[in-house]
């Protein structure tokens, strides 16, 4: 399988080449592991992200995208990057450019970490690359969750 530079092709690209399957759409499920069988079925696209390499599948919930890491479990990317090790004054002169794209920043300039979120999942992979190019890949990350908060 190829994997895909995303700071050359967005990802509405990607979602329209890659075939939407209804298994995806109804089956899966933050928190799942997928057998090898279940997961080779799920012809996707991959992508590298926070240094690993994950498929990617649409997902039912808005603003989300699927991300299924090698062992077969199924994450969820959220529209949102986090930069560690960097505080306001940093980001707003080496990154000012991410402003104008985002929907929303948040600086904890008491941690030096900046939290970002943006409209949707094509925004938030194409500022992380932009990004990458200007923090440590270390300090760059898009948050992806694989398992659902439970109460006690």
């Amino acid at each position: 399988m190829k994997i895909i530079n995303l700071a050359k092709i967005n990802l509405i690209s990607i979602l329209f080449l890659m075939p939407a399957y209804s298994y995806a759409q109804t089956q899966l499920s933050i928190g799942q592991l997928l057998t090898k069988k279940e997961h080779a079925q799920l012809k996707s696209s991959k992508i590298k992200l926070n240094q690993e390499i994950y498929d990617i599948i649409p997902s039912n919930i808005p603003d989300q995208i699927y991300l299924i890491n090698d062992q077969g479990a199924v994450g969820i990317g959220e529209t949102v990057v986090i930069i560690t090790e960097v505080s306001q004054n940093k980001f707003k002169t080496q990154a000012s450019h991410i402003l104008s794209l985002s929907d929303s920043i948040e600086y904890y300039d008491h941690m030096k970490i900046v939290h970002i979120k943006f409209k949707n999942f094509s925004q938030t992979l194409n500022a992380y690359n932009q990004l990458l190019k200007i923090f440590p890949e270390d300090n760059v990350s898009i948050p992806i969750q694989f398992s659902q908060p439970k109460l006690r």
